[in-house]
């Protein structure tokens, strides 16, 4: 089942029911539950933290020098705010694995 607005991308849809993010509520989860977003670190524009220099992630909390995953998704290392990933693995946070095609 649909939900309404697709949850304006703020939610989980579950049987046609949204189940919003913390800091989101309304049937379609379209109405910050909170004034104070982005961790007065960004401002908040269409549905998600535009962050201000020297500040990431989807709050804006974690300091551009930091992983938002310290443990990289336990497929890297981070290093200077960034994961290195280990062979086999990709993606901010390493956590998308890259399946080889191996041919004869």
């Amino acid at each position: 089942m649909e939900c309404p607005q697709n949850c304006h991308g703020n939610g989980d849809c579950l049987s046609g029911i949204c189940h919003c993010f913390p800091g989101f509520l309304g049937p379609d989860c379209s109405r910050a539950s909170c004034p104070v977003l982005c961790s007065g670190n960004g401002h908040y524009s269409r549905g998600r933290c535009q962050c201000y220099s020297g500040w990431k992630g989807t709050e804006c909390d974690v300091p551009s020098n930091q992983c938002i995953d310290i443990n990289c998704g336990g497929h890297g290392i981070c290093m200077t705010g960034d994961c290195i990933c280990n062979t086999g693995y990709k993606g901010d946070n390493c956590d998308e694995g890259i399946h080889a095609v191996m041919t004869l």
